[in-house]
């Protein structure tokens, strides 16, 4: 069966965005694949997929990626976005103090709130 050009092509970028999805989709801490901020192993992967991409565009692939493959990216993304709800947190939790309002005589102190994967909390990790 042959493939035509532009077939060749949208599968390659398929693949390609289903492997950012991969990679910035949530996961376990300090892994390569740990999602947003990337660690320092994920930034080395996303670098690596920017080169991949720049050859891709500069040298045109001849064969076309497999809808196999495509159909596996897909759920590989689904189970990393399901799965990591599960993940545990670890490390120090730190609760941080602000001050509300300063008197002379007392200070009004509010509890910090921070941003995170599961939503805003009064802690971090």
């Amino acid at each position: 069966m042959a493939r035509t050009l532009s077939t060749i092509n949208a599968r390659w970028i398929a693949a390609l965005a289903l492997a950012f999805v991969f990679l910035l989709l949530p996961g376990p801490a300090r892994s390569a694949f740990s999602g947003m901020p990337l660690s320092s192993r994920g930034v080395a992967v996303f670098f690596a997929l920017v080169i991949i991409v720049a050859f891709t565009c500069i040298y045109r692939p001849t064969r076309a990626v497999r809808a196999r493959t495509l159909r596996a990216l897909a759920v590989l993304c689904l189970l990393k976005l399901v799965l990591s709800q599960f993940v545990q947190l670890e490390g120090w939790r730190g609760e941080y103090w602000t001050s509300a309002t300063w008197r002379r005589t007392t200070t009004v102190l509010k509890r910090a709130t921070f941003m995170s994967s599961s939503g805003v909390r009064p802690f971090r990790i």
